[in-house]
């Protein structure tokens, strides 16, 4: 089994956040797509013997933007997003990421009829 430790849990600077975990001898990390841009930060996690996990893609989406949102501007937007969030991701060799639909949505787009069984 895999333990990983979201980082946006933790409060700090970006060093003091990923020392802290390293210092619990957890090596997975999960974080958002704004996170650890710096080489300073990149340096860290590799010093650190962390190993980025899993892309919490959903962070830092652009206002009512959201992948089942029922106005396709807003979709696009929202998809624009996850997609940059994901190139992110591969360039940090992360190989898991989430996305949250529903989280913002529109009681349209999450509308589900239950059929009774038969």
């Amino acid at each position: 089994m895999t333990i990983s430790c979201c980082t946006w849990a933790l409060t700090g600077s970006e060093s003091e956040i990923l020392t802290a975990i390293a210092s619990t001898d957890i090596r997975h990390i999960d974080y958002r797509p704004f996170d650890f841009h710096t080489e300073i930060s990149r340096q860290l996690i590799l010093d650190l013997g962390l190993i980025p996990t899993c892309m919490a893609t959903g962070f830092g989406m652009p206002g009512q933007a959201a992948l089942d949102s029922v106005d396709p501007e807003l979709r696009s937007v929202a998809i624009k997003h996850t997609r940059r969030a994901l190139e992110y991701a591969d360039e940090m060799d992360i190989r898991r990421a989430y996305v949250l639909p529903g989280e913002k949505a529109e009681k349209a787009s999450t509308k589900v009829e239950a059929k009774p069984e038969e």
